[in-house]
Formats: C-alpha cells, sequence, structure tokens
C-alpha cells in the first residue's frame, strides 16, 4: 500500500492504491482526512514601511515629515497567510487626524499634527487569525519664519533717536525659524526707501545686530519704509514694514500739491497721512468704512456684531476650517487648559469631547460617523479615547447593531433565540448525553 502523503494540511481527501504481497493491484481507495492546524500557524507580515510624500522639492529631498507640508504613504508589505490560509482583510490604523485603510496601503491628506505618530498594521487571514505590525512617523512643526521683535526709528549718527533733527535710520530686528532637526536655514534682506522714492539701501541683515543707516541722507520733510523679507530653504516667506516718519509738522503739503500731512510730512501721492490720532466729533458711518457708532454697543448694533458676552445670537453660526472645524469652550477657572470641543470632520463624523489639555494628547469623545463614512451601524456610534496619544475605540451598543451585543458586555451574543442560548453554553440534544463539559447546560426535549 502507498504511503500517506507527509504534506497534508488542513482537511481533504488522499487516493491511495493497495497491492497483495505478490505486488498485484488490488484496488484503489479514497479516505477524507482532517488535520489539526496548529496555533502557532498565524499570518506574517514582512514589514511596514512608511515614507514621506512632498510636493516641495526641498523638502522631498530632506525625505522628511514637515507640519502642513507633508503627506505619508503607509504600506504593508509581503502579507501571507500560513498552512494554505490566505490574507482576507487589511487595517491601517493611525492617529484620527491622519486617517485609517482597510487595504494594505494608506496615502494621508497634509498632516496636521505634530511629534511622533503610531501606525498599527492588521492582516487577518481565511481561519480568522491575526497579524499586527506597527511603526512610527515624526512630523516636525513648521512655519513660515517670523519675527519676535522689531525696532526702526530716525536717529543720529551714533543711533541716538532724534525723531526731529536725526538724518539717519536705526533699525534692530530679532527674527527666527523652524530649524527642521537643522536642515533649514533663514536669510533676511532688507530695504530702506523715502516714502514714494527709490531705495537708499538693500542689504542682508542677521538677527540681533544693530544698523545704523541711511548715511546721513535722511531729510526731515519726507517719511522712510524699511521693510524686511525673511526666506527660508523650504520657501516660506515673511514681510515687516516699519516707518521712519518725517519730522514734526502741524500740516504739510507736499510739493505739487498731491498728498498732504498732518502732524508728520505728507507721503505719497493723493493719500492723506496722520502722525496725531484722528478723534471724530461725530462717529464715522458704515459707508464710509466706520463703525457708525460712538460706543461698543452702538457699534456692534450698526455692523450687526455679537459681543463677547450678554449678546444671544440668532440664526445658524458657521464655523469653516479645511479639516476638523472646531467649537472649543475653555474654562479659565485656576488657570485651566481642559477644553471641552466640538468638532467636525471631513471624513464625515462629528464628535463631542473632553480634553484633559490644550493638546488634545489625553482626551475622551463620542463621536457619531455618516453612513458613507461608516456603513455598518456597529460603529456609527464610538467612544474613542486618547492616552498619551494613543488612540483606542470602543463600540457604543445600540437597537440599530447588526451584531449582538457580546457576552462579555452584558449581552446574549446572539440574534436568535437559539444563538442566544448557544453563546451562554446551553445546548440541545434529543437526548441527555452521558457526559458534558462541567458548568455546561443541555436542554433535552420532553
Amino acid at each position: 500500500m502507498e504511503a500517506i502523503p507527509s504534506a497534508l494540511s488542513g482537511t481533504g481527501t488522499v487516493t491511495l492504491t493497495t497491492y497483495d504481497w505478490e505486488d498485484q493491484y488490488v484496488g484503489s481507495y479514497t479516505y477524507g482526512y482532517a488535520y489539526a492546524v496548529p496555533d502557532s500557524a498565524v499570518p506574517t507580515i514582512s514589514s511596514l514601511t512608511a515614507e514621506a510624500v512632498n510636493s516641495n522639492s526641498v523638502l522631498n529631498g530632506w525625505g522628511i515629515y514637515v507640519y502642513g507640508k507633508s503627506q505619508a504613504r503607509i504600506i504593508i508589505n509581503g502579507a501571507a497567510g500560513a498552512y494554505g490560509s490566505t490574507i482576507k482583510t487589511y487595517s491601517i490604523e493611525t492617529d484620527p487626524s491622519i486617517g485609517s485603510s482597510t487595504t494594505s496601503s494608506l496615502l494621508t491628506g497634509i498632516l496636521y499634527r505634530t511629534g511622533t505618530i503610531n501606525i498599527t498594521a492588521k492582516v487577518t487571514d481565511s481561519r480568522g487569525r491575526s497579524a499586527t505590525a506597527t511603526q512610527s512617523i515624526y512630523i516636525y512643526p513648521y512655519s513660515a519664519p517670523y519675527f519676535t521683535e522689531n525696532t526702526a526709528y530716525r536717529c543720529q549718527s551714533n543711533g541716538t533717536r532724534d525723531e526731529v533733527g536725526g538724518t539717519y535710520a536705526y533699525l534692530k530686528s530679532y527674527f527666527t525659524y523652524y530649524s527642521l532637526g537643522g536642515r533649514n536655514s533663514v536669510s533676511a534682506n532688507m530695504v530702506l526707501k523715502q516714502v514714494g522714492g527709490s531705495n537708499l539701501v538693500n542689504r542682508t541683515i542677521t538677527t540681533g545686530t544693530e544698523y545704523i543707516l541711511g548715511s546721513g541722507s535722511l531729510v526731515s520733510d519726507a517719511a522712510y519704509q524699511i521693510t524686511i523679507t525673511l526666506t527660508d530653504t523650504v520657501g516660506g516667506v515673511t514681510t515687516y514694514t516699519a516707518e521712519i516718519p518725517s519730522a514734526a509738522y502741524i500740516m504739510h503739503i507736499k510739493k505739487g500739491g498731491k498728498a498732504v500731512g498732518f502732524g508728520m510730512a505728507a507721503g505719497e501721492d493723493e493719500t492723506v497721512s496722520f502722525g496725531w490720532p484722528v478723534k471724530l466729533s461725530t462717529p464715522l458711518e458704515v459707508t464710509q468704512g466706520g463703525t457708525g457708532g460712538s460706543t461698543p454697543a452702538t457699534a456692534c448694533a450698526a455692523l450687526g456684531a455679537v459681543k463677547k458676552t450678554g449678546d444671544t445670537m440668532t440664526g445658524n453660526l458657521t464655523i469653516q476650517s479645511s479639516l476638523y472645524p472646531s467649537l472649543n469652550l475653555k474654562p479659565t477657572y485656576n488657570s485651566s487648559t481642559k477644553l471641552t470641543v466640538f468638532e467636525g470632520s471631513y471624513l464625515g463624523a462629528s464628535s463631542f469631547a473632553a480634553w484633559e489639555d490644550a493638546t488634545g494628547n489625553n482626551r475622551r469623545m463620542l463621536e457619531v460617523r455618516t453612513a458613507s463614512y461608516e456603513s455598518s451601524m456597529d460603529n456609527a456610534v464610538l467612544l474613542r479615547t486618547a492616552v498619551n496619544n494613543n488612540w483606542y475605540s470602543y463600540r457604543m451598543f445600540h437597537a440599530g447593531m447588526a451584531t449582538p451585543v457580546p457576552v462579555a458586555n452584558g449581552g446574549t451574543g446572539g440574534a436568535t433565540p437559539k444563538a442566544a442560548l448557544n453563546s451562554l453554553g446551553i445546548f440541545f440534544a434529543e437526548t441527555l448525553p452521558a457526559s458534558g463539559t462541567d458548568g455546561q447546560i443541555c436542554l433535552v426535549p420532553v
């Protein structure tokens, strides 16, 4: 008789041919078999990879994730079953603001979070067995370079402030930028010019350095403008403009009569410049660019505005944002940083959340999802939690769910009476069995 093949697994049939002692054919017989698959036979994931996707050529060359600039491409590689099983489902879970996927890959939207983001991938095979893999990415905080302090005024040659007779301009500027792990840098270009005239100085400056500008050429009856432009390697640009006013005048009419100044020299043609505060005897009407009111209350009424407190707003309030428009309720008692947040998601979800602090890394939230975002009623309503920026989801049980409430959550685990009894360890038999498992209940018809 032939030997039983050694490569059998799972269940199936095998045909064996038998011979007598003289090696004469006797017959072929088909047998069924069932091999138990060991618990260790679980699917595998070769790797979980994540890469930065940047349309910005500089960032693309650096290969880093940057707030408001980058996307992330996440891929489950080499998922395979074991002992003949096949992969049936995939899932990729990340921070909710980044997204999730039920396929083997995920291309996120633009990343609007910073810090370390944890990613978990899971595959489930045809036997219902699973394997997971984890990965993390770091998202650098970023915005365009910015100024922290600027000082500019008319001065003497030694830097002493002199708003009347000074023929130089004093400048000291502090600015900074996001280094992106030491990859980024910033340059600052400064231009000094007479208002309505040509450039007097055009040069590069450094942060925190004092500059005496103009070489004594600033005249008393003209105003001057200093413009500083910051540009970083990524391409972010920020501009600051300061005016060096002319010497004091009660009233000054520019030569040619095309501009007038009050309390200062006249500026550009077809302008009126004020060096003194403007005080009107009657409020400037809304149609003329004013508020139409002489008090905050009358100004709000004229503009149709609502005060910070005390007023009741009628109609609908629309809060619009690219990804997550939110309404934040912020108590201030005892320097509290806790928040209550009503938030809408571009994915099709609304949430009511309690934040432990302003970061949102620790919170609990009730989330309701639309049918287009979550077709199953099982996950239409979730309790979601963030613990140190690690996210967890818990089902909220309700009558509209497609699947029954599990026994572990106080349910029967079945959608029919018989299924419920089976879940509770109660089974049917035609006659009372001779033996059973301790704790089981058997129902026998009478």
